[in-house]
């Protein structure tokens, strides 16, 4: 794709001009930008204005070797920066509903779907190759962004906006390829992972992740797999019997190990505030170390802070808020209500 294009429509070889606050973003007609000001429909550039990277100036598509093509970084990002805030181009959903949808789109956005990455070609297959989410939404450049196990960045669907943001997970340099993860690293085994990457997306992860291409990064990641299971079966037994106060510092001890996995991997902020809540809740449970459960609750609306958005992390924050007033004591809560909030929570990351 041509860097200078439309960033609404996504029209090429034609006049542009910029938006006058940012200076970034550019359009080809006046109406563009005004279809991209607000929602729905547009970017909501109202409210990005300034505050994410934009294509052509801040990162790229190009090629990325046996991958195809890639999108890459023109410039430094800091860790948690956003590098793109995107509307849908559209969905598997859209397709169902109305499959003559191509006909209604604009040449430079059908172009921009029919180029990306698939076997053979399928409209379908481009979908489930390209698509994110349970929809299979389609973006012209987060569609671009290639897997790895030790991905550089975290993305997140803004609902009340419907625009998806892709976020920095670590510091990215200039040059350097933008990643995501197809897949969870966390609750998923290696060989479970490597297995439905090669069959859904045909990535042979051993060839290009820089963990699973890496065996003693290999290791550490299937030894924080296993750390992970053990601490949530851990947490299901805490959570059904009555347990002494030895078994509520295995816990803590169990999860301060796993915080240290978090940080080797840099795993992206919800994992952390979901440990932190569950942590908070087991303290709660046999009343035991509330200063440490408040600490943990500090740290989880701190990483709550540091990347909002999606629905995961909105409900684990909006759950940390909670657990804090109880903490406090400005609300009351039967710990067998406490019991069932752990026990849910947990079974639902035991894949």
């Amino acid at each position: 794709m041509n860097m200078e294009c439309c960033a609404y429509c996504y029209a090429e070889d034609v006049s542009l001009q910029t938006c006058s606050k940012c200076h970034k973003r550019k359009y080809c007609s006046g109406d563009c930008q005004r279809k991209d000001w607000n929602k729905p429909g547009g970017q909501c550039h109202k409210f990005y204005c300034g505050k994410t990277g934009e294509y052509g100036r801040c990162f790229e598509i190009k090629p990325a070797g046996e991958k195809g093509f890639g999108l890459y970084a023109k410039r430094d990002f800091k860790k948690f920066e956003m590098i793109v805030a995107e509307r849908r181009l559209l969905s598997y959903d859209d397709f169902k509903r109305n499959p003559y949808i191509f006909s209604n789109m604009p040449d430079s956005e059908r172009d921009a779907f029919m180029n990306l990455a698939s076997s053979t070609g399928q409209i379908f297959e481009k979908f489930i190759m390209n698509g994110f989410g349970d929809e299979g939404n389609i973006f012209v450049h987060m569609s671009r962004v290639n897997h790895d196990c030790f991905a550089n960045t975290s993305y997140a669907h803004i609902v009340d906006r419907d625009v998806q943001i892709m976020v920095a997970k670590k510091a990215i340099k200039a040059g350097e390829e933008i990643t995501t993860s197809y897949e969870h690293l966390l609750y998923m085994s290696p060989s479970v992972r490597r297995s439905r990457l090669k069959r859904k997306y045909g990535i042979c992860c051993e060839r290009h992740c820089s963990i699973c291409s890496n065996p003693t990064l290999d290791k550490r990641a299937e030894e924080l797999n296993k750390a992970q299971r053990e601490f949530l079966e851990c947490l299901l037994e805490f959570s059904r019997k009555n347990t002494g106060k030895s078994e509520l510092d295995r816990i803590l001890k169990m999860g301060s190990d796993l915080r240290e996995f978090y940080d080797e991997f840099e795993v992206q902020p919800s994992p952390y505030i979901n440990l932190f809540n569950m942590l908070s809740m087991c303290c709660l449970i046999q009343n035991r170390k509330l200063d440490m459960a408040r600490k943990f609750l500090d740290l989880s609306l701190e990483n709550g802070n540091a990347f909002t958005g999606s629905d995961q992390e909105a409900s684990a924050v909006t759950e940390a808020l909670l657990l804090k007033k109880i903490v406090n004591g400005e609300m009351n809560f039967p710990t067998s209500a406490f019991k069932e909030m752990l026990s849910e929570i947990a079974s639902s990351f035991i894949l």
